[in-house]
């Protein structure tokens, strides 16, 4: 994990679950099973979220899938998809 936000300041802690220790745990749970859910992905705000995925028969390039179910292959072109 990486944050991308400010750094915390002194007097924020954590909550218990969600320090390194506990999160290392529930992270190699759910990388044990394959796949992720589409639910954990898709909410009902998330009409600008895609999923990623390698093409299994051409590795040069992209899947990506919308909310709906909507598959388009492709490239990334200067840091943003480009549908082929």
């Amino acid at each position: 994990m990486v944050r991308t936000g400010p750094s915390l300041t002194g007097g924020v802690r954590p909550r218990r679950a969600d320090q390194a220790g506990p999160m290392l745990r529930k992270t190699g749970r759910a990388l044990n099973k394959p796949g992720i859910s589409k639910h954990s992905i898709f909410t009902n705000k998330s009409a600008d979220i895609f999923a990623y995925s390698a093409d299994p028969l051409d590795a040069t390039k992209l899947v990506r899938t919308s909310r709906d179910g909507t598959r388009r292959k492709g490239r990334v072109v200067g840091g943003k998809f480009k549908a082929t």
